[in-house]
């Protein structure tokens, strides 16, 4: 879920984590978490120029290995090549899921004391 994607490569699907560089602490994190699952020695780090701001913003980037184990996400995330939210999501999400959730797709409010999750991407009915 978040800024993770699944792409699949032949047989196999691979995980690709990017952020922006403002959360270079949290992708460390997770590139420590998921470092045996690639042949990555350390981050990349991407530069894309924004036409329509005329910004630099700069992205942390890693993928995994493609692996069988990462299929079942594949099929259990992705329709038709498209992004879900699976129907059975309240059976799968942990409480720890949930909190890797928001730090990688979340926002909070101080003032109203609310976080938020980031589904803009998502369909309404699977929000």
């Amino acid at each position: 879920m978040g800024d993770l994607n699944i792409n699949k490569q032949c047989n196999n699907s691979r995980l690709r984590f990017k952020q922006g560089l403002v959360h270079k602490d949290y992708m460390n994190h997770l590139f420590l978490l998921f470092s045996s699952y690639s042949n990555m020695k350390e981050l990349k780090f991407y530069e894309n120029h924004d036409k329509r701001t005329n910004k630099v913003y700069t992205s942390i980037v890693f993928n995994t290995y493609a692996l069988p184990c990462f299929n079942y996400y594949y099929y259990l995330f992705y329709q038709d090549k498209v992004k879900i939210i699976p129907k059975n999501i309240m059976d799968l999400l942990t409480d720890k899921g949930l909190a890797y959730w928001i730090m990688d797709d979340g926002t909070f409010s101080k003032r109203d004391d609310v976080v938020t999750l980031c589904t803009d991407s998502y369909l309404e009915s699977d929000v």
